[in-house]
């Protein structure tokens, strides 16, 4: 196939906008002319070439990758690799998706002989998306004992406050009693003392 593909090249021309040549400001890619008087638009003798349908690459080769000459379909999920068969289709993983699903994906991918064309190196990815998953892993379970050990420090805390608070009150309380009773007994003896003074002699 990517002998087919080669010799057909050969033979097609390099597509280039016109002055493409004469101005450094121009790209080397193809540009439909419009100019009224544009020869490569009025497709003239000696001059370029313009793109037709008839240099199109050939019906099998069309849309198919050019290193594995295979037809490349974007997977998503296990259920889109089932009705794929590895001697007609390549495989391009869709972005997006988790580590997690990506291995499993590549495990299957590798047991069924498929070509991954967006991994260069599938066991490699693997083995780095594993160690990763697992440094996350330990990570997160630290961060969830730091998380525990920070809320029963604030639990205590919180206890050791409520604690404070109470006995402040009590003190309080106390406090307010002896000062009612005080001024009872203030009031108690003024009271008896009025009772002598106006007393009738």
């Amino acid at each position: 196939m990517e002998d087919i593909r080669k010799n057909y090249k050969k033979k097609k021309p390099v597509f280039r906008m016109q002055d493409a040549h004469k101005k450094a400001r121009l790209k080397q890619k193809w540009r439909r002319p419009k100019g009224i008087q544009s020869k490569i638009r009025l497709h003239k003798k000696g001059y370029r070439r313009g793109v037709e349908i008839g240099w199109g690459s050939p019906k099998d080769l069309r849309g198919k990758d050019p290193k594995y000459c295979l037809t490349p379909i974007v997977v998503h999920t296990l259920k889109d690799i089932h009705p794929l068969d590895a001697a007609k289709h390549s495989i391009l993983l869709g972005k997006g998706m988790g580590a997690r699903k990506k291995i499993d994906l590549l495990k299957l991918l590798k047991e069924r002989s498929f070509k991954v064309l967006n991994i260069k190196d599938a066991d490699a990815f693997i083995n780095s998306a594993s160690e990763r998953l697992a440094k996350r892993k330990a990570e997160r379970e630290v961060s969830k004992k730091d998380k525990e050990k920070k809320k029963e420090e604030l639990a205590k805390e919180a206890k050791k406050k409520e604690e404070k608070q109470k006995e402040e009150k009590k003190e309080e309380t106390t406090l307010d009693a002896t000062a009612e009773g005080q001024e009872s007994k203030e009031q108690h003896e003024k009271e008896e003392k009025d009772k002598v003074l106006t007393q009738k002699v």
